[in-house]
C-alpha cells in the first residue's frame, strides 16, 4: 500500500541494501572463517531488499495508473531476477564447485546473465520514458538509466576477470574473480540513489495531499483574503 509509513520503510530498505553493497567486498579481504556463509547471507538479503524495492516501485506505478506496458516491463524484470537467483544459487552450490577451471564458467555465466538483464533493463527504460506523470517521470527515467549503467559495469567485469585469469595467468583465479565482481557490484548503488529520490518526491506529494485534506476539501488553491483592507 502506498502511504507515508510504507515509504519510510522502503527508504530504510534502500539504505540497508546500499550498506550491503558496500560491506560485501570487505568479505573478500577478511580472514573470518565464516566469510563464505556470510556472503551467502548477504546475497539472500540483497535479493530480498531488491525484491521489496522493485515491487514497491511497481506499486507506485499502479498507484499513478500508468500504462499496462510499463507494468508488464516491471513484471518481466522482477520475474527474471527471481529465476536468476534460484539458478545462480543452484549452480554455485551444486555445479560450479565440481567443474575444472570453474572460475571461467562462473565469469562467462555471470556475463551472459548480465547481457540478458541489460536487454530487459533497456526495454524497461524505454517504457519508463513513456510515463504520464510529469513529477515522477524524470526520476523513474533516471532509475532506468542508472540501472543500465550499473548493468554495463557488472557485465564487463566478469568477462574482464575471465580474460585476466585465462590469458594473463594472474594470481589466484578465484581470488581475482571475486574481487573484480564484488567491487563491480557496488555500481548497483546508482539505481538505489534514484529509488531514494523517487521515494522522497512521492513522500512530499503525499504530505502535501494530507495537509490539504486537513485544511478542508475546498482549501486547495484558495487563499483567504477576507481580512485584507
Amino acid at each position: 500500500m502506498i502511504n507515508l509509513k510504507s515509504i519510510r520503510i522502503v527508504t530504510l530498505v534502500a539504505f540497508f541494501k546500499i550498506a550491503i553493497l558496500i560491506l560485501y567486498p570487505c568479505l573478500a579481504i577478511t580472514n573470518i572463517v565464516a566469510a563464505t556463509y556470510i556472503r551467502y547471507l548477504f546475497t539472500i538479503l540483497s535479493l530480498a531488499t531488491f525484491t521489496i524495492i522493485v515491487i514497491y516501485l511497481f506499486g507506485i506505478l499502479k498507484f499513478l495508473r500508468e500504462d499496462d506496458d510499463i507494468l508488464l516491463a516491471f513484471k518481466v524484470f522482477i520475474g527474471f531476477e527471481l529465476v536468476n537467483f534460484v539458478i545462480n544459487m543452484s549452480l554455485s552450490l551444486l555445479v560450479f564447485p565440481k567443474l575444472h577451471n570453474s572460475y571461467l564458467y562462473v565469469g562467462y555465466y555471470y556475463g551472459i546473465m548480465e547481457i540478458i538483464r541489460f536487454v530487459l533493463l533497456l526495454y524497461l527504460s524505454i517504457q519508463l520514458s513513456r510515463m504520464q506523470d510529469p513529477a515522477l517521470k524524470s526520476s523513474f527515467v533516471f532509475f532506468g538509466v542508472a540501472s543500465l549503467a550499473s548493468c554495463i559495469i557488472v557485465t564487463v567485469a566478469p568477462f574482464y576477470a575471465a580474460y585476466i585469469v585465462n590469458y594473463m595467468g594472474v594470481g589466484s583465479h578465484a581470488h581475482i574473480m571475486r574481487h573484480i565482481y564484488d567491487y563491480a557490484g557496488m555500481a548497483n548503488i546508482l539505481p538505489l540513489i534514484a529509488v531514494i529520490i523517487i521515494l522522497s518526491q512521492l513522500r512530499q506529494r503525499l504530505n502535501y495531499i494530507d495537509e490539504t485534506i486537513k485544511k478542508g476539501p475546498f482549501f486547495a488553491g484558495y487563499e483567504d483574503n477576507s481580512e485584507q483592507k
